[in-house]
């Protein structure tokens, strides 16, 4: 066919308002599962960011937000991974008390609010202590900050050093 048969051809297709077009799978039993966040200290968990920061802030004086709002995305991740390895391992991320039976009390009684960047800053907290932590998914990365620990790289003019093949 030509495109002038193409274009005279009557392509509507009729849509019933219940079963959608006739070869369109039916999504109407689908549900909407939004995965959860979990916090740093207990087991609660959120489907919306705001509503975990907001309990982490109320329950347990940590305000994320201001945490993280002078980090780079990588040290956002190394942050949420140093506290989930050592709230999972009983340890306080921020004084590193061992064995502590009830962590929650514990950082509001010490009065814990500030952690050390030297602390987190270690590779092995790129990965993830909590399989599938989709509050890894949620960190954003200011615009314009620049990370302080950006190497400038500056290509060689390799043009000189090249040798061709001999053929």
């Amino acid at each position: 066919k030509t495109w002038k048969h193409f274009s005279t051809e009557n392509n509507d297709v009729e849509v019933s308002p219940k079963t959608g077009p006739p070869d369109e799978e039916n999504w109407s039993d689908w549900e909407d599962s939004s995965p959860e966040m979990k916090c740093l200290v207990c087991e609660v968990a959120y489907t919306r960011y705001r509503d975990l920061t907001a309990h982490m802030s109320t329950l347990h004086s940590i305000n994320l937000d201001n945490i993280t709002s002078n980090l780079s995305y990588y040290k956002q991740v190394k942050l949420i991974n140093y506290f989930r390895y050592h709230v999972t391992a009983g340890t306080c991320p921020y004084c590193h008390m061992t064995r502590v039976p009830d962590m929650t009390e514990h950082i509001r009684s010490a009065g814990h609010s500030n952690l050390d960047h030297e602390r987190y800053n270690d590779d092995r907290y790129l990965f993830p202590a909590l399989d599938d932590d989709y509050l890894l998914c949620c960190l954003k990365e200011e615009e314009g900050r620049e990370e302080e620990d950006e190497v400038c790289v500056i290509p060689e003019d390799i043009s000189r050093d090249f040798t061709p093949p001999i053929r």
